[in-house]
């Protein structure tokens, strides 16, 4: 059950920072790149939830929260991107 959760928890952690490299970038007006708060989101979100996770549920919370944190982070990102 362990191995088959962890599995699955970095097939979408791995397929949410693929798709977060896409547009990881934006350019703004004269040019310069930074960084989206779409892709900044789900960094901060996964590293904060997989920490909360561990300290609540361990190993498997970490991996669980990583994922939710990654996902509620993206999308909080995205919000203040648009």
């Amino acid at each position: 059950m362990l191995k088959k959760t962890i599995a699955v928890g970095l097939l979408v952690a791995s397929s949410m920072t693929l798709s977060a490299c896409d547009n990881m970038y934006r350019t703004d007006s004269q040019g310069h790149k930074h960084l989206s708060s779409t892709a900044a989101g789900a960094g901060i979100g996964a590293v904060g939830g997989g920490v909360l996770g561990a300290a609540v549920g361990g190993t498997e919370g970490a991996v669980i929260g990583a994922g939710a944190g990654a996902v509620a982070g993206g999308v909080i990102g995205n919000q203040l991107d648009h």
